[in-house]
């Protein structure tokens, strides 16, 4: 809902693939103007460090990328 009042449509694609891998392929295949992404902090280091998945899908992607806690 926050997202509709912002004039932003989502777009929700279950992934089969390997979860960078399959974010990034559907990004392209929609031509997606951006990807979001949520990251969980488990531990104190979470905090500092980004999930491996986020890191892959941001410094692979050939478009924004929007990072959510």
């Amino acid at each position: 809902e926050a997202l509709e009042t912002m004039d932003i449509d989502p777009i929700l694609h279950e992934l089969v693939d390997e979860p960078a891998d399959g974010i990034l392929s559907t990004a392209r295949d929609i031509d997606a103007d951006a990807i979001l992404v949520g990251i969980r902090e488990r531990t104190p280091i979470g905090k500092v460090v980004l999930g491996s998945v986020s890191q892959q899908v941001i410094h692979r992607s050939d478009r924004p990328v929007l990072i959510a806690r």
